[in-house]
């Protein structure tokens, strides 16, 4: 009979202690789950945020405008300032006459 209840003594103990094992692990796990929920939902606003200014500068008159200059290809030129009559000077872009003639862009 005392071995029994030695038996019975330790399976309840190991119950209980399986239980409140089980109970913090999901306890953990619910919190991790809350605390990046959070910080995703707040990261994707943030993205939606700045996605949305972007967009709105798309719209903008300058931004159609830099869409015109990408569209016919001179957007990267011009931010290289690379075509003939221009110079690169301490990081600003000059017009320059070359063998006369001055080069530049349509913008009408």
């Amino acid at each position: 009979m005392a071995a029994r209840k030695g038996l019975s003594e330790l399976l309840k103990w190991s119950s209980i202690a399986s239980a409140a094992g089980v109970l913090l692990l999901a306890g953990v796990f619910v919190s991790g789950y809350w605390l990046g929920f959070d910080h995703g939902r707040a990261r994707g606003f943030n993205a939606g945020v700045e996605g949305h200014l972007v967009a709105s500068w798309a719209l903008s008159v300058d931004g159609l405008r830099a869409y015109e200059l990408w569209r016919a290809g001179d957007l990267e030129h011009l931010t290289a300032c690379d075509r003939p009559g221009w110079k690169l000077e301490f990081g600003v872009c000059y017009p320059k006459a070359d063998e006369g003639k001055l080069y530049g862009w349509r913008v009408r």
